[in-house]
């Protein structure tokens, strides 16, 4: 799992992120509840621009919608997310356009319905790499 990201005194309190051989993992740390009105936006700026989004920030099992290039946004079935005291969300990254060791740059909204409030991190996007053919997803796995 890469390094935490502390973006300050919003609505997130820590970013993380990291891969197994498939997936894209993200992880919310939030400062306070979030409510029904707030949602997440990740506009991904590399390597292929698109949109991920949740509508509310609710407990419970939610539904990415995704919107690449001018298409609208449309319910993403591969990706898993749910919403607790924090956020996890999983997704593939092929369907992203992730490949082995490529950059990866992202900016991180949140929403209060439907309308940016926050940016993550303030300024800047948040930004890894993703691993290369040699990562070895057992060194991850107890």
């Amino acid at each position: 799992m890469g390094r935490p990201c502390t973006p300050g005194n919003g609505w997130i309190s820590d970013v993380y992120y990291g891969f197994d051989a498939e997936r894209l993992f993200l992880r919310f740390d939030f400062l306070r509840p979030p409510d029904a009105r707030r949602g997440l936006r990740i506009e991904i700026l590399e390597p292929a621009a698109g949109r991920l989004e949740i509508a509310e920030l609710t407990p419970g099992t939610k539904t990415v919608m995704r919107r690449s290039g001018d298409a609208a946004l449309a319910p993403l079935p591969e990706a898993e997310a749910t919403m607790g005291s924090i956020l996890e969300i999983a997704v593939p990254a092929t369907v992203l356009g992730i490949h082995h060791g490529e950059g990866i740059q992202m900016l991180i909204q949140i929403l209060e319905e439907g309308r940016p409030i926050e940016t993550i991190l303030p300024g800047d996007a948040l930004r890894f790499s993703a691993p290369d053919e040699s990562f070895d997803v057992s060194v991850w796995n107890p």
